[in-house]
């Protein structure tokens, strides 16, 4: 998800992935986002920002 993001951040600066992303854990709180290699604390890291 981070080579995603930074490319896309490169292709599309104005993207809305993070906003999908942040929905899509709001909607299905069950997911184990430690399971998919986010690590706490990663919506603070800069690429997330």
């Amino acid at each position: 998800m981070c080579i995603i993001k930074y490319f896309l951040g490169i292709i599309s600066p104005n993207n809305d992935m993070l906003d999908k992303m942040n929905r899509l854990f709001a909607t299905f709180p069950e997911i184990d986002k430690a399971a998919l290699g986010f690590p706490f604390g990663w919506e603070n890291e800069p690429l997330w920002q």
